[in-house]
């Protein structure tokens, strides 16, 4: 074994080329550190996928994982997930509720109730095919986050509004250059759509009834990237060590259009697995844009979490996403795969400020 890992030292260099470019100045775009899609029980998980992420997963995470693993045809695939607040489904619930309990008193309190309640919503689509060597896949994913305030810039009530739409395709390369070694590369063409607006009571309850039309604050953009991968394995009979390294976005993703450029970000993951045949347990700590390109606080960047899985049946995850708690089930049903679980984005400056927790659910088949 040391043989053999110091003959192959130069793959090291490799991997460590993934941590030595500079990143860019805070960009004013939507995009944060976060990958534009992840496997659901990936979420599950904490969102660790850099090291070992789930069936399509690995395009998104890290396009050098492909390369390890048995076999050259992998998955042929489609899944859409639903995602829903959970602030806006309590809220909906119980207003439901009262209704049908003898009515729904509209005051003050319920106005005041709507204006604290976000609202977050997402639906995301993939289809494509996995290889030992790379794989291909088209996307669709969507967000919408509302949340309103009391007290405005101008001291009256407003609304936060935040759109993101990306639809496009992403195609990978994978090459294991040894036992301990991998490298991959994805290009991807992406067409985004951008709403960022605050809109105040005032602006749609003037005197005149004036309105707004939202769709004129749509902000529209497409371009190409590029994502670079490697990961490093150590393996023995039951046990597994990897190190990734990831460059997403290599020198910035631009766009034709008025959506920002899409910084480099720099990320790095550490993983373990203990495995038999049919049952594994992975547990993974992601730190991503290592060098804070966009500007966000270290524990919006962090993701950590553990994923078992019973006789490539069932499969259970736990973690912390954003250093929020993490929760989740997939259920391999022959063709058919469905997931369902909880977690939460943060919002504010920093965890702990301004998390909204989701439930999501997934609907998808394998071949």
């Amino acid at each position: 074994m040391k043989l053999r890992f110091a003959k192959n030292w130069k793959y090291l260099l490799v991997f460590f080329w993934c941590f030595s470019h500079p990143a860019g100045a805070i960009s004013a775009t939507l995009k944060t550190n976060e990958q534009i899609y992840q496997n659901p029980f990936d979420l599950s998980g904490g969102g660790a996928s850099l090291t070992r992420a789930t069936q399509e997963g690995v395009l998104f995470s890290n396009p050098s994982l492909s390369a390890f693993g048995a076999g050259f045809f992998r998955w042929i695939y489609m899944r859409t997930s639903f995602h829903a607040g959970a602030d806006a489904a309590d809220f909906i619930l119980k207003t439901a509720k009262q209704t049908r309990s003898g009515g729904i008193k509209v005051d003050a309190a319920l106005f005041d109730k709507a204006l604290k309640t976000p609202i977050h919503a997402g639906n995301d689509i993939v289809a494509g095919f996995i290889t030992a060597n790379g794989g291909f896949s088209v996307i669709e994913t969507a967000r919408i986050d509302l949340e309103g305030r009391q007290f405005g810039s101008q001291g009256l009530p407003e609304f936060r509004l935040k759109t993101q739409v990306v639809t496009g395709g992403m195609a990978s390369l994978a090459k294991s250059l040894t036992d301990f070694f991998s490298f991959g590369i994805a290009a991807k063409y992406l067409y985004v759509g951008e709403i960022n607006e605050v809109i105040g009571l005032q602006e749609v309850a003037g005197g005149q009834g004036q309105s707004i039309d939202i769709s004129s604050k749509l902000k529209i953009g497409q371009g190409i990237g590029i994502d670079a991968g490697s990961t490093f394995q150590v393996r023995a009979r039951n046990f597994d060590l990897r190190l990734a390294g990831v460059v997403q976005d290599v020198l910035g993703t631009r766009f034709k259009g008025k959506i920002a450029t899409w910084k480099q970000t720099i990320n790095a993951g550490i993983g373990i697995t203990t495995h038999t045949r049919s049952d594994a347990i992975h547990c993974a700590a992601d730190l991503r844009d290592i060098t804070a390109a966009y500007g966000e606080h270290w524990t919006r960047r962090s993701y950590a979490g553990c994923k078992i899985l019973f006789t490539n049946w069932i499969g259970l995850g736990a973690g912390l996403y954003q250093g929020w708690p993490t929760y989740g089930i997939v259920l391999n049903l022959i063709l058919m795969r469905l997931e369902a679980g909880s977690y939460t984005r943060e919002f504010g400056s920093q965890v702990g400020t301004r998390g909204r927790r989701v439930y999501f659910v997934s609907m998808g088949f394998e071949i």
